[in-house]
């Protein structure tokens, strides 16, 4: 390979080794950001059940998580001190690969979206050639907006999260909308619309800019609804939407005043074929539509503030109240006091503990089910209801109650994937 393959800038645009620079700097920031602010849900934490992403590592020793741990942390640090260097460069991108994909595997619950996509930036970047990296990039981006858009497409949003966030972003103008108006309805439509112009505006240089303007706009209008003042939502979900405007900078605006570096062009990758890049982009852009069929993980899919997922509800029995510990013992909630079961708010419970929220599997939640019947011993005394994925145009679930441990158990074993909590847990008397 003669040469690193990256363009020259005109006068008015950056350079591909300048904008290549920057963003491995901007992943640097964002990541040590997301990281400090969910430090927890990447240790062997006693706060919330772990239930891996495979049944091997269910033994998975402690020491493991804080080994990745640190690895991701040293390699995104290593990743901003020589970004402009690519043999130390391929080095942090294949450490923080490794270190994610082991974190996964430990944890599924550390598959939120925005961790996700950091490990697909960076297999990118350890796959692809220099010249490849950011057009790979630019076909991710257009990929999570599309498939977040289609995710919304869907009754369940429109009566439920998409109203939500609608009501909230008048409420900040001092007005409100009926949840069956005409108005509420097109205000709603607009959320999954815009994305969809912005996938498509940003796939053309001379809408690419005015796409990426729209694609500002809207991250700060979610950053209004979901910051202190609306639905009031965790820090790192927060911090990703800011990232993901910066990092449409970094990829499509065409503003050399962004990007001061005057990087004399980055040296090629280590690896010189296209092949390993364009198969990653292709299973990228494929795997989404799975989803529906329950072949592909909602949050991977794009399945973005979709409500439509799967999803479990635990009961405690009363007579067992006194059984369950804190932390879990704090999200006991009494919805009926006629009714001789207690609800566990495994939703809040993961908001509050590790300031997440929970992955949207029903495979997930049924680990955690299992974690807190076997740790405070309660058989018959635990109750799940398993509700499948709304149907898109009704909106309708189907539900199985599951009465005990023994067909909790039973229905963790029918996934494909791991559905039973990690046995290997921190030190502690209430560890799960």
């Amino acid at each position: 390979m003669a040469g690193s393959g990256l363009r020259t800038a005109s006068p008015s645009q950056p350079s591909d080794a300048s904008r290549l620079t920057w963003l491995c700097r901007g992943l640097c920031y964002l990541g040590v950001l997301l990281w400090s602010t969910t430090w927890q849900l990447w240790t062997p934490q006693s706060l919330y059940p772990q239930v891996p992403l495979l049944q091997l590592a269910c033994y998975l020793p402690g020491w493991v998580d804080w080994l990745t741990l640190l690895g991701i942390v040293a390699s995104l640090l290593l990743l901003g001190a020589h970004a402009p260097h690519a043999p130390r460069r391929w080095q942090a991108f294949v450490i923080l690969a490794t270190c994610l994909i082991l974190q996964f595997i430990g944890d599924q619950h550390r598959l939120q979206p925005w961790a996700y996509e950091f490990l697909l930036i960076v297999l990118v970047m350890v796959f692809a050639p220099a010249e490849r990296v950011l057009p790979l990039l630019r076909l991710l981006t257009v990929s999570i907006y599309f498939h977040s858009a289609l995710s919304k497409a869907d009754i369940t949003f429109f009566q439920t999260l998409g109203y939500d966030f609608f009501s909230t972003l008048l409420d900040q103008l001092g007005l409100q909308v009926g949840r069956e108006s005409r108005l509420a309805t097109l205000g709603i439509a607009c959320f999954p619309l815009g994305e969809i112009a912005i996938a498509g505006g940003l796939c053309f240089r001379t809408t690419r800019r005015l796409a990426c303007l729209g694609s500002l706009i809207m991250h700060s209008t979610l950053l209004i609804i979901l910051g202190p003042t609306g639905l009031d939502h965790q820090t790192p979900v927060l911090l990703w939407n800011a990232g993901f405007m910066l990092l449409n900078l970094l990829l499509f605006w065409n503003c050399r005043r962004f990007f001061p570096t005057k990087a004399k062009g980055l040296k090629p990758s280590l690896n010189t074929s296209t092949a390993p890049g364009i198969a990653l982009a292709m299973l990228v852009l494929i795997c989404p539509f799975l989803a529906p069929w329950q072949w592909f993980d909602h949050w991977p899919a794009w399945g973005l503030y979709s409500p439509s997922a799967g999803r479990v509800s635990v009961f405690i029995h009363r007579q067992a109240a006194d059984r369950i510990a804190p932390p879990a013992a704090t999200y006991l909630v009494d919805p009926n006091p006629d009714e001789a079961w207690l609800q566990l708010d495994i939703d809040r419970w993961s908001l509050e503990e590790l300031h997440v929220p929970i992955y949207p599997q029903a495979r997930f939640q049924l680990g955690v089910a299992k974690a807190v019947a076997r740790q405070y011993h309660l058989d018959y005394s635990i109750r799940a209801y398993a509700f499948g994925p709304a149907a898109r145009f009704s909106g309708i679930r189907r539900c199985t109650e599951l009465r005990g441990i023994v067909p909790i158990q039973q229905a963790a074993q029918q996934h494909w994937l791991n559905a039973h909590p990690r046995t290997q847990r921190a030190s502690g008397a209430n560890s799960l």
